[in-house]
């Protein structure tokens, strides 16, 4: 699985088992299908070395206060990401 590769060129983490979730057709400037995966893991925040042309930041939050970020500062995060917080915070 590329998710896997990607896992760990953009973030460090090794030998991850992600699981598909859902899967969504995106209709805008560029039509596409989005794989969704979720990844659950226990590791320290320091465990990730990030690569800077790929990703800005990581960073845990408590499921709650995720949800209350999103709708305080919704510019900071993709526009989907309350739909995607919703789902897998339940």
């Amino acid at each position: 699985m590329n998710i896997r590769k990607e896992a760990e060129e953009e973030i460090g983490l090794k030998n991850v088992q992600p699981k598909k979730v859902n899967k969504e057709r995106v209709f805008g400037e560029h039509n596409h299908f989005t794989q969704w995966f979720l990844l659950e893991m226990d590791v320290p925040i320091d465990s990730f070395i990030i690569n800077v042309d790929e990703v800005q930041a990581v960073q845990w939050f408590p499921k709650g206060q995720l949800l209350k970020e999103i709708e305080s500062a919704p510019d900071k995060f993709l526009g989907t990401m309350k739909q995607w917080a919703e789902l897998f915070c339940k």
